[in-house]
Parts: C-alpha cells; structure tokens; sequence
C-alpha cells in the first residue's frame, strides 16, 4: 500500500475511512439544517387505503431516506404516530466516530495531528518529535521517490542532479543543545581513550 508506483494509493487505502467521515458530517448538517428533529417510523392501528399506503411509502423513499435527507419534518394524517427509531448523537458516539476517522486517515496519509494544529492530546514535546517525524517518514521518501524519477528520466547523462534543499526545514535541525552534549561526550572519550593509551606505554 506504501508503494509509490504500484501500490494502492492512500485515497483507495482510506476510502471507507473518508467516506464515513463525509456522511457523518453531512448527517450532522442535515440535522441542525432540518429542524434537529430526529426521524423514526409510522404507526397506526387503523388501516391505511392502497392509495394512502404506496403514496406514504414513497414520499418516505423520495424524501426521508439516506443521510442526504435526514431528520426532515413529515406530516402525519389517517390516525399515523410518530416512533422514534434513530440513535441520537450520544447514543450513536458520534464524537468518538469522527475521531476515530480523523486519526484512521491521519495514519494513511503518514499526516502528524501537530502539523495541522490538532494538540488537544499532545504536549510540546510530542508535536516537535512529530513534526520531526511527519518530514523524516513521510516527505523525504516522497521526495526521494520524485527526484529518482526526474533524474533518471531526464537527466540520465549524469551532467546535472535535481535535489531539494531542506536545510531551512526547522523539524530536520538537530537542537542545538542535543549537538553539544554530543560534542562534549565525544570528546570527553576522546580524552579517555588518549588517557588510557599514555598509561599503557609507561
């Protein structure tokens, strides 16, 4: 599925995921747009004419079926009542099902929450190591596969190279901090190992 040649593409990967996230934004669009009033079956206990019937039963096909067309008002006649059937948001954990979607296709598209300023669950220091990782594990390979590519095709004499410049990319810095204290264990065991070669030749 990662592949960027043969693979299956990352829209084919989360198509599901995305389309239950579209339906379930538009459901809940439609039920603050149609009254926020929710749906459910008819009920009667007189007998409805064939006439009343197939008319009743298309008007609800037309216009109260799929999530295009939830929760619109419906008047009642011959004796008909309302019973509500359809979950409501709580029941349906509708909160938890979005975000659910949202982390599912975050992941197929090798996206970071930090990048698109989603912190609700992340401190500082998780953000920076995702916004580190978003461009090591994502972007670079996108962009090695793409410069593979150009220059394979298009500059396969050799003369000229294609190649991004990252070095003003913050997340791909090392912290200056993480350098020097490397630097200053380095040299200590530099130091070290000197140390230790002066006494084995006295």
């Amino acid at each position: 599925p990662s592949d960027p040649i043969v693979g299956l593409s990352p829209l084919d990967a989360g198509k599901m995921s995305i389309t239950t996230d579209y339906k379930a934004a538009y459901f809940n669009s439609m039920f603050f747009k149609n009254g926020a009033s929710a749906s459910g079956v008819l009920s009667t206990t007189g007998k409805l004419s064939s006439t009343q019937f197939s008319r009743i039963k298309e008007q609800l096909a037309s216009q109260h079926t799929g999530f295009r067309d939830a929760n619109k008002m419906m008047v009642l006649e011959a004796g008909l009542t309302f019973n509500q059937t359809t979950l409501n948001h709580r029941d349906m954990e509708f909160y938890n099902l979005r975000r659910f979607d949202q982390e599912r296709i975050l992941q197929i598209f090798g996206m970071k929450k930090a990048v698109i300023s989603v912190t609700d669950d992340i401190n500082y220091a998780t953000a920076k190591e995702q916004r580190k990782e978003w461009w090591q594990d994502t972007n670079l390979p996108i962009m090695r596969s793409l410069l593979s590519a150009f220059n394979f095709h298009f500059f396969s004499d050799g003369e000229y190279r294609l190649a991004f410049d990252t070095s003003s990319v913050e997340a791909l810095h090392e912290d200056y901090s993480d350098k020097v204290t490397t630097a200053a264990e380095l040299s200590k065991l530099g130091r070290s190992e000197e140390h230790t070669s002066e006494l084995q030749s006295h």
